[in-house]
């Protein structure tokens, strides 16, 4: 965030370090775009907000569990996974995504 640089200006030509980087990156306007992101931002729900501390769900599995879910996996999925219900933010985006299919119907043709 550009606004919040010590040395900021609220112009279009501003010389602190964020700025340049955001015209070196094709940005005509570096103040401008940062207060319009910063209005889309404001109107997010505090669920999806980035300004959000991150949520802590109470749902994860012990370190024990987890360690038999990676057991299981690798000994050739003999065993039982327990289902992970943690709603907490990954690392990856597609780790935030959960698609339950029939295994017996997989197919590796789209």
């Amino acid at each position: 965030d550009p606004q919040r640089h010590p040395r900021h200006k609220k112009q279009r030509n501003c010389a602190c370090q964020p700025c340049r980087s955001d015209r070196a990156l094709g940005c005509e306007s570096p103040h401008k775009c940062a207060l319009a992101a910063q209005k889309i931002i404001n109107k997010l729900t505090p669920k999806t907000s980035p300004n959000t501390p991150g949520h802590t769900d109470g749902l994860s599995l012990t370190h024990t569990r987890k360690e038999k879910n990676n057991e299981t996996r690798t000994n050739g999925m003999k065993g039982t996974i327990t289902f992970d219900p943690t709603v907490t933010c990954k690392t990856d985006l597609a780790e935030c995504f959960r698609i339950f299919t029939d295994p017996n119907q997989l197919s590796d043709t789209p």
